[in-house]
């Protein structure tokens, strides 16, 4: 997952557009909103005037194509997802959703791992718990492998242990 994040953030700083903005950042989270509740490119007609389309596309992160806007690679399109569930564009449980999680999973995932105290983390994932519990199991799975492997092994080898002690009693 950091590997992901960290691939889209050099990207993104190497080839930033020389006016950059707010605004246009804005813009750019608003796009991700729209294109994975879309779960397809949007029209351009969503997202404004020409002026403002000429700006996302100047920035080479997103393409038009017979009308629609989208990313032009799914990194870009998930760090701007990211960018809007930490901004609060999008509220995390709409992202977690069953409808939605499996295009906002990553993005989700981001958010939680690059979160900067555990507080906040922990906050995070209690939300997505709530909304989807499946949800959150992919997302820990996704940002830390190892720590859930390890904790499915202790689990599986205590119920191992237990079903051991039953059978001897019996």
């Amino acid at each position: 997952m950091q590997l992901l994040h960290d691939l889209s953030k050099s990207i993104i700083q190497r080839r930033r557009p020389s006016a950059a903005s707010p605004e246009l950042w804005k813009a750019l989270a608003r796009l991700a909103v729209l294109t994975l509740q879309a779960q397809r490119p949007v029209s351009t007609t969503a997202i404004g005037n020409e002026a403002q389309i000429w700006q996302l596309t100047d920035t080479r992160f997103v393409v038009e194509h017979n009308g629609t806007l989208s990313f032009a690679l799914p990194v870009f399109e998930q760090h701007f997802g990211a960018q809007s569930i930490s901004s609060g564009t999008i509220e995390i449980e709409a992202a977690a959703s069953r409808d939605s999680f499996p295009s906002w999973r990553y993005a989700i995932a981001s958010v939680i791992a690059t979160c900067s105290g555990s507080a906040e983390r922990e906050q995070l994932l209690c939300r997505v718990a709530r909304t989807s519990p499946a949800a959150l199991s992919w997302v820990l799975d996704e940002i830390e492998p190892e720590n859930t492997r390890r904790k499915l092994n202790v689990v599986s080898h205590e119920a191992a242990s237990s079903q051991d002690r039953n059978a001897g009693a019996a």
